[in-house]
C-alpha cells in the first residue's frame, strides 16, 4: 500500500489537505524507519509526533466543521476518536521494549487504509458540503 500522497485525495481545501499531506509524509519516515530496523527512540519519535499532530488536526477539522454548522459533525467526531484510540495502541505497542515489527507494521497499515477511506469518504463529504459546486468546472463568466 502506498504511503505517498495522492491529489485524487484532496478535499479541495488548501490547509486540510497541507495537514493530510503533512501526515502521510510522518508515516513515511515511520515505515522507512521500521524498514530500515531504526527502533526505540527513533520510532517514538515519530510516533509521538504523528499522534499529537494527527490529534490538533482533528481538533481544528471539528471545529471548522461546528463553526459552518455541519450536520455530519457528530459522525467525524466518533470517528476521529477511534483512530487516535488505534493511534494510542500503537504509541504503546512502540513504547514496550521489544515490540514485534509485524505487528508493529501491521498497525500502520490499517491506520493508513482508514485514513485514505477517511479522506476520500468523510473529509470529501465535509468539502462537498463547505464549498458547494467544487467538482463543476467554472463556467467562462466565472473567470
Amino acid at each position: 500500500m502506498s504511503l505517498d500522497w495522492q491529489e485524487d485525495m484532496a478535499t479541495g481545501i488548501e490547509v486540510v489537505d497541507n495537514q493530510h499531506k503533512e501526515i502521510f509524509a510522518r508515516f513515511t519516515l515511520f515505515s522507512q524507519a521500521c524498514s530500515d530496523g531504526r527502533g526505540g527512540d527513533e520510532l517514538l519519535t515519530l510516533v509521538k509526533f504523528l499522534s499529537e499532530y494527527t490529534a490538533e488536526h482533528f481538533r481544528e477539522e471539528e471545529e471548522t466543521m461546528d463553526s459552518a454548522g455541519y450536520p455530519q459533525l457528530a459522525a467525524q467526531k466518533k470517528a476521529h476518536a477511534a483512530f487516535l484510540d488505534d493511534f494510542n495502541r500503537l504509541r504503546g505497542l512502540v513504547d514496550e521494549k521489544s515490540p514485534s515489527l509485524e505487528i508493529i507494521l501491521n498497525e500502520k497499515r490499517v491506520m493508513i487504509q482508514w485514513l485514505i477511506n477517511h479522506i476520500c469518504r468523510m473529509d470529501r463529504a465535509f468539502a462537498d458540503f463547505l464549498i458547494p459546486n467544487r467538482h463543476q468546472p467554472l463556467s467562462p463568466h466565472s473567470a
